[in-house]
């Protein structure tokens, strides 16, 4: 039996209330488990999906016999993007080295290390690399360099300067791990950048893959009763959805435009947003008036499996930065582990994969988007044709089988290098 750590923050965890839906943490770990192995996740006290605390105080809970649960306290924050964020990001580093450096946990055999946030995953590298554990760092974001962004490049040089602690904190946690992983090769090409050291063979890509998931058929009967409440018949298909977190990372300004161009023309087609977020109170006030788009909130994977079942296409309306054109963000994945084509605005890596595969549609334009829609709705073998691609296309590479079994057999096998290897690593070890 191998133990393994993984360190993720801002995702839901087994021990959370409810159905939560697995994301990164939940799925790898749920892998290694299956292969009868130990797991110790490290996430944090706040729940960021929800801006609620699991705990006020460290909290270790034992959800199982091959489970551990470490939630590290923080002070926590209202909006993705701010202080007070930063300064939840710094406590939780702080109180991670803390817990590390108080002599109460033995060293696992490997590791697992989601990368952001910046500072917690240098502190949890560097622990490892110290006690000469192998670890993976996973990227998600591009920080610090997504932080410019929204800078004018006249001030770039300053507010680079102003960022050269993240940076070298970054630059420290991706050469302490011996492995690279993020969502695309275009990631990992960016880590291999950042951190200044040649890529090597293991330094491999998973993408962001999702278990299909099942429920009972008494759970399934209460969900569409529920969606019934809220305006949403789930005996026709003809809507299009979008279910996750409702933040600056998305523009509904051209889904606002096709639903009153359907609604002006008549045209039976539901859109249902699903979430909160930061953004939530714009996107109602955006979507005020117009009888075609249901706004229900946050719902949980029952709810998100029988909406996706009655669903046509899943809409992703990103705004274009090169951290998500060098991606296959969640939104993505999930339209193909529900079978669905996906409408989205995102160009790059995912512009690429949808058009060249006929799996979904990428664009800005309005007029293409309602076509497409209209297509998907009223075209029935165009609607199969699509889907049969995604099938053949998303068991071929993203299932969550193939994804997660292919992960966990990596980091299982980091468990193996010898003490001696690992006080050489970052080495050329081929996977």
């Amino acid at each position: 039996m191998v133990i393994v750590w993984i360190l993720q923050t801002g995702e839901p965890l087994h021990s959370d209330k409810g159905s939560p839906r697995p994301m990164r943490a939940m799925n790898l770990a749920n892998a290694l488990i299956e292969r009868g192995h130990h797991v110790v996740i490290w996430s944090s006290a706040f729940f960021h999906q929800e801006k609620i605390h699991r705990s006020f105080e460290f909290q270790s809970i034992e959800f199982s016999n091959q489970l551990t649960i470490n939630l590290i306290p923080s002070m926590g924050y209202t909006r993705n993007i701010g202080i007070r964020r930063l300064i939840d990001h710094a406590q939780l580093a702080i109180n991670l080295g803390r817990l590390l450096s108080s002599g109460k946990y033995d060293p696992p055999d490997s590791a697992f290390v989601g990368f952001p946030p910046i500072e917690i995953a240098a502190v949890m590298i560097r622990w490892l690399r110290n006690k000469n554990v192998p670890a993976i760092i996973d990227a998600k974001d591009q920080w610090p360099d997504i932080f410019l962004e929204p800078v004018p490049k006249i001030l770039h040089p300053l507010a680079k300067l102003a960022l050269c602690p993240y940076s070298f904190l970054t630059k420290r946690a991706m050469n302490d791990a011996l492995e690279f992983c993020a969502m695309t090769s275009e990631f990992v090409t960016w880590m291999g950048d950042v951190s200044g050291r040649p890529l090597t063979a293991a330094d491999l890509p998973a993408p962001l893959a999702a278990p299909k998931e099942k429920f009972r058929d008494d759970e399934l009967f209460e969900v569409r009763k529920w969606w019934a409440l809220h305006g949403v018949d789930t005996e026709n298909r003809r809507r299009i959805s979008f279910v996750g977190s409702l933040s600056p990372a998305f523009n509904f300004e051209i889904v606002r435009r096709v639903a009153q161009k359907y609604l002006d023309e008549d045209i039976d087609c539901q859109f249902v947003i699903c979430g909160e977020g930061s953004e939530s109170g714009k996107i109602r006030q955006l979507m005020a008036g117009l009888s075609n788009v249901v706004m229900p909130g946050w719902i949980d994977a029952p709810r998100i499996s029988v909406l996706t079942s009655s669903s046509i296409a899943m809409m992703a309306p990103y705004i274009n930065n090169d951290a998500f054109m060098r991606s296959i963000p969640n939104k993505i994945m999930d339209s193909f582990a529900s079978n669905l084509p996906v409408i989205t605005t995102l160009k790059g890596v995912v512009e690429e994969l949808l058009m060249s595969n006929n799996i979904g549609l990428s664009t800005d334009s309005e007029l293409e988007f309602s076509n497409y829609a209209l297509q998907l709705l009223d075209n029935q073998d165009f609607f199969d044709e699509i889907v049969d691609h995604i099938g053949t296309i998303h068991d071929a590479r993203y299932s969550y089988e193939k994804v997660y079994g292919g992960l966990a057999e990596r980091v299982i096998r980091l468990a193996s290098i010898s003490k001696v290897e690992r006080l050489t690593f970052p080495s050329n070890l081929e996977p």
